[in-house]
Order: C-alpha cells, then structure tokens, then sequence
C-alpha cells in the first residue's frame, strides 16, 4: 500500500501544476494585453479629439456671448467711432493681446476696435466674417487669415449681425482671435509624445497644428492633405445635422506623414461653429503597443526565475511556516482536549504566517469562551434585571418581534399600557391595530411596514383607545430592525405614554396663539391710536404733514409684517429671504417690466429677536430708497445680497453679513446735512440691537449698506426706536 505523500511533497507537486501552464497564460496575457492596449489607444486617441473639439466649443460659445453682448451695447448699436471707441478700447485690459474686438459699419468700414483703430481706417466690406455674417444675419466662424506678428500663427475670425429694429443687420462686431492663443487653449488636453493635433477650418485650411516634429510638412493656412479631409467630417454639413452632438467622432488607422502607421481621432463637429472647425489627433501606434512588448519579454524572464524561487520557498517555508506551527497547535489541542484551558498557544506563533497565527488566536479564544461561558450567563442575567428596572423607571414598555414566526416578546408593562390589567397570553399585529384609533391607523400600517422592511427606523406617535375604560391615549413607538448573527430578522422597540406631554404641547400652542392674537391687536390699536394722535388739531395750520403720518404706520406695518412672519412660522425664527421680498415687495418692476431689485443669498433663518429690528431696517432702506435713492427712478436698481461666514473660534457665533446696494439712481453727493430717523435708526439703533455693526456708505452711484452682525439671541423693542429719535 503507497503511503500518502507528505506535506512538503504536495506543495511541490501544486507548484508543478501551477506553474505548467505559466507560459501558456503569458502567451494568452500577451493577446489580450496587446487588445487591451490597442483598444485603450484608440480610446486615447478619440479622448482627445473629442476634448480638444469640447474646449474650442466652450470658447467658441463663450466668444459668442460675448459678441451678443457687444452686439446689444448702445455705443456699439449707435454706429459712432467716439462711443464705441470709448467702449471698446477699456476692454482690451481684460482680453489677451491675441484676441481684437471690433465693430463694422453696413457699407464695410470698420468704426471701432480694442485697440483704437482710428474711424475709416480700415475696410472689412470684403472679408470673409463680415459678409457671411451679414448674408447669414447670424454668428458665424470664418477661416484662417494671415495676421501681425503680434498674433502667433496668424488668426481666425468670428462675426455677429448688429440687428435693427426689425431684425435685419444693420453692421456687425467681430473677433480676431490669435492661432497662438487657440493653441495655448488645447494644449492642457495633455498630447502624449509623438502625438500631433490638427484642427481644418471652413476652406478645409489648416488653422491650427501642435506637433513634436521640428520640421511640420503642415503648414498653417495650407489646404489639408486629402487623405486626411477625407476622414474629417464634411463641411458644410448636412442638412438636419446639428454640431452639438457626437456625430462622426471615431479612430482611424492610417499612415501618417512621415510614412508611420498611426491612428487618427476624428472629433466631432466644434459645438456652435456650424461645422466650420473640425479636430484630429493622431498617436503614433508603434510607440502606444512598444510598453506591451517590453511587458512580454519581462514576463518570460519572471517565469523563469519565479519557478526556481517558488520551488525553494516551497521547500524551506513549508518547514519553517507550516509544520513547525502545526506542530504546536496540534500539541494546543491535545491539551485543551484534557481539559487544560489556561493554554495559550497564540503567543508561541508571533512571527509565523499570518493564517495560522489567526487561527491560534481564534483557537485560543474558544478556549476563552469555553471559560466564560458561565460568567457570561450570569451577566445576562444581571443585564435583564438591570433593563427592566430601567424600562419600568421609565414608564416604558419593550417589545421583540421575530419575522419569521410573527411571535411577539413583550415586558409586562406593554399590555398594560394598551388597559390590559393582566398580560394576555398572545399579542399579535391585527390585535394591536384593534387599539388604535381609526384616524391614525393608516399611517401606523405605513410607517411600521417601512420599518420592518429595515428602509427607516421606526419613530411614531399615535393614539389607541384602551380596553375596559376606553380611555384615548397618545403612545410614542420607537425601534428598529436588527439582524441577529444566525441571520434571522428581529425587529425591537419600546412604547411609552406620552399623553401628558401632548396635553402640554396643546395648552402650549393655545397660549402662544393667544399671545400672537393680542401683540396682533395691540399693534392695531397702536396704529389707530396714533392715527387719531398725528391728526392736525381743528382750526390750526396744519403742522403735522401727512407724510409723517404715512412714515409711521409704514414703519409700525413693517414691525407688523416681521411679527407676522414669526407668528406664521411659530416663533423659531424667519426666513431672511422672506424679511427681504416683504421689504421690497411694494417697488416692483419698472415700466419696461425689467426687475427693479433682487435679492440673493443662502437659505438662511434668523432667530425671532433679529427678525424684527431687520426686517424694520430693510423697510427703513427701502422707504429711502423709493424717495430719494434708485428707486425713485425707473432705472434704479437695488441689490440685497447676505452670507454667513463661520466662526474663528469655537466659542464664538457665526456671523452674518448682509449688504444692500443702490445703482442707476439720482447722483448721491454725499451724505445728508441732516440724519433722518431713518438713519439714526440704522446707524445707531440697528447696531446696539444687532450687537454688531451698521455702515451707511453715499457713494455717487448709489446708497451702500453693510450690516455685519453675530447670530445670537438679539432684542429690538420700541425704546431702541425712541433712542435714535432722541439722537
């Protein structure tokens, strides 16, 4: 009878096995590395394109809008060389040198440029952007034009109709943009080496070329070869064939210029030129496989080395790592089979494989557990006690339910809490629907559904109706599912009464409403009162102007308003954009129907003490701004825009900062011979109610307001009001 084959002996028969086929896998791994790197140079190769023609579609649509601006400006529509001139040329800081703006008359006279150019100068009538805009009355790209030295390459134009009245062209504004530019543009699309990039303009000329080879047989503002039109998409296109999709991008192989096999990246149509700009990139296709065949000849000269190493390492790790450590577990377990469980065998194997030093920890914690087993029982004993005591201190009932067998678990207060003076001996779901009350049984069906579906935690209040006396009480369910380690699906929670906080709850809502309706009545008679109090006394002069009367109650609606805001939402706070639209709602819009203030900022709520001095402060900027400032005018505008910022430190509030700014009205001298209530109001009484800071700022444009203040508990009553009218 063969004896059976030790354990040193098996690991070098499975290092035989696996190693057999290891040249067969290289060979197979040399395939599908090689598609694998061919596939992702073609990827590589219509990446690119494709970046490439998305970048000069962004320029493309951003140059556009930039000439729809211009285009719509009223120094640029009046067709003057002084106005537009005074217009354009301030530009040209904020533009690269290689980019020129200009403007055209309909006879083809340019009037007006970036740069100055004096009026008459220079005639556009036969060029290229200025008739194809004119003839199409649309944006158009024109075509490669040799240029100044101070545009790299020479240039590429783009057009723009100046539309009358009655839609036709009545001149037009365009660009010359440097090819040097365009390029700086592509070139963070990254080229691998060897790789070039050539973009065709609309007379299939080469506009644009980036290439590592020092003598380019492309030549900027050639015809492009055929070979490579061929590829290219066709211009125009076709009818119906929109250039913001991505139609006929794909890979080429083809040989290149120099005689090399490369492939070629045809990108789509640029967006937003009209099929007047098309992208290829090629890679060179020796150079992408090249890292596939050193990756081949590397991996027959591992194998080789690798069989010699893993058959000594089988040899020497399997004494050293495998049967020395089996022999101390076995040992391990024959003593703790003899019942000697203080062993333990973990430390022994420090420094040996990991796996078996796993496994002798996981040896020596069974020998642990089988030791505390008995403490454990007892600790959970305790830990029942413990948990009851805690539960019945409570007032809460717990309760167990086992998916699988629908069987409930419950402490022996859960059926009291349903009027039950004795536990009943079942409990099931159809009975506990039976104590709830009609009005909130469906949604009880739905929330507790999603909970044992372990979709959300279960938090619900809701009322039953318990046996015997009938009695209508509120309980609070809270649980969620667990998943036991044998894998079975418990779902535990607790019930508690909470009856007496409802109860509270209401009392509470009542007395707030009560408090709400009288502030709301006494801020009425407040205002008949004074009413009544401003009102001219007979037979006088008529000192009390009824501006001043229409200032008060305006100033006592807006405390309303803010007070109504409150009260609506409950007295936790306000909606800052709320306070602002409620402060601005009466000046709308002008009489061209253009907006007449807007306002913006992050959704932000404010606590009930900074509601009410803010929103008194916006209707104080408001009412200013109606009489004297921007929106007095119909071209006035006013912007409200506020941020929080975080704290510096840890104990310090966030701060809020809130600006409003007044543009397009009256010329502002400066500021007022005399503060107003409403400025004394804002620089002083805002501020020491705020806690923060108030800045009024009379620029020439227009009124500045920067409140800047901490979100804390703030209070505004009406002495702060009195204050600033005594100051």
């Amino acid at each position: 009878m063969l004896k059976a084959p030790n354990l040193v002996t098996r690991l070098f028969l499975l290092v035989g096995i696996s190693l057999a086929p290891a040249v067969l896998l290289l060979a197979a791994s040399e395939v599908e590395l090689r598609a694998q790197r061919t596939a992702a140079a073609h990827d590589q190769a219509l990446r690119l394109a494709r970046d490439a023609s998305a970048r000069l579609g962004r320029f493309v649509e951003g140059l556009r809008e930039a000439l729809v601006v211009l285009s719509e400006a009223p120094p640029v529509r009046s067709l003057e060389h002084d106005a537009c001139t005074s217009m354009l040329v301030p530009l040209r800081s904020r533009f690269s040198d290689q980019i020129l703006l200009g403007a055209v008359r309909p006879n083809g006279w340019l009037y007006c440029t970036t740069a100055g150019t004096p009026d008459n100068r220079i005639y556009d009538g036969d060029r290229s952007f200025f008739k194809l805009a004119m003839d199409s009355n649309d944006f158009i790209v024109s075509e490669w034009e040799v240029a100044a030295s101070i545009m790299r390459g020479g240039t590429i134009h783009f057009g723009l109709p100046i539309r009358g009245g009655n839609g036709q062209p009545i001149g037009a504004v365009g660009a010359a943009i440097g090819v040097g530019y365009v390029a700086d543009l592509l070139r963070p699309i990254g080229l691998p080496a060897g790789a070039d990039l050539t973009v065709v303009d609309r007379n299939n000329h080469v506009l644009l070329r980036l290439s590592d080879l020092e003598q380019d047989p492309l030549k900027l503002g050639e015809v492009a070869p055929d070979w490579l039109l061929t590829q290219l998409p066709p211009f125009p296109p076709p009818p119906g064939q929109r250039d913001d999709v991505d139609t006929g991008a794909r890979v080429v192989e083809a040989r290149g210029l120099d005689g090399t096999q490369r492939l070629f990246g045809i990108g789509p149509y640029v967006p937003g030129a009209a099929g007047a700009l098309r992208v290829a990139v090629s890679l060179d296709a020796h150079a992408a496989l090249a890292p596939v065949d050193a990756a081949g000849r590397r991996g027959s000269e591992l194998i080789v080395a690798g069989m010699a190493l893993a058959f000594a390492a089988a040899f020497f790790g399997a004494r050293r790592f495998v049967l020395r450590p089996l022999a101390t577990l076995l040992d391990g377990a024959e003593r703790w089979g003899a019942g000697q469980y203080d062993l333990r065998v973990a430390p022994s194997l420090i420094g040996s494989t990991p796996e078996l030093h796993r496994l002798a920890g996981a040896l020596d914690r069974m020998a642990e557990a089988a030791e505390g087993r008995d403490r454990a029982a007892a600790a959970l004993a305790e830990e029942r006690a413990r948990l009851g005591l805690a539960l019945e201190a409570g007032g809460m009932a717990a309760w167990e339910l086992d998916q699988a067998t629908g069987v409930v678990v419950r402490s022996p207060r859960h059926d009291a809490l349903f009027g039950y003076p004795t536990p009943r001996e079942t409990w099931d779901w159809r009975q506990f629907l039976h104590h709830v009350v009609p009005e909130d049984r469906d949604q009880v069906k739905r929330v507790f559904r999603r909970a044992l579906r372990g979709a959300a935690p279960l938090t619900l209040e809701f009322r039953i109706r318990r046996a015997g006396d009938g009695d209508i009480r509120w309980l609070e369910a809270l649980g969620a599912l667990h998943q036991a380690p044998d894998g079975a699906g418990k779902f535990l929670g607790v019930l508690s009464d909470v009856t007496e906080r409802r109860r509270a709850e209401q009392r509470l809502r009542l007395a707030v409403g009560e408090l709400n309706h009288r502030v709301k009545n006494t801020l009425a008679a407040v205002q008949s009162i004074a009413s009544q109090t401003l009102r001219a006394p007979p037979g006088g002069d008529g000192t009390i102007p009824a501006e001043a009367r229409a200032a008060f109650e305006a100033r006592l609606l807006a405390l309303a308003r803010s007070h109504a805001v409150l009260t609506r939402e409950g007295w936790p706070g306000a909606d800052l954009g709320e306070l602002v639209a409620l402060a601005l709602a009466p000046h709308g819009a002008s009489g061209g129907g253009a907006p007449r203030h807007v306002a913006y900022g992050p959704p932000l709520r404010v606590p009930p003490r900074f509601a009410v001095p803010l929103g008194v402060a916006l209707h104080e900027l408001a009412t200013n701004a109606a009489r004297h400032g921007a929106l007095k005018v119909p071209t006035g505008r006013v912007e409200v825009s506020w941020k929080l910022e975080p704290p510096l430190r840890d104990n310090l509030p966030p701060t809020l900062k809130l600006r409003w700014v007044e543009t397009g009205g009256p010329v502002v001298s400066g500021p007022p011979a005399q503060r107003g209530f409403g400025t004394r109001l804002l620089e002083r009484g805002l501020a020491r109610e705020l806690g923060g800071t108030v800045q009024l700022h009379f620029r020439p444009e227009g009124v500045v307001c920067d409140i800047e203040a901490p979100l804390r508990q703030q209070n505004f009553t009406a002495t702060a009001v009195a204050a600033a009218a005594a100051q």
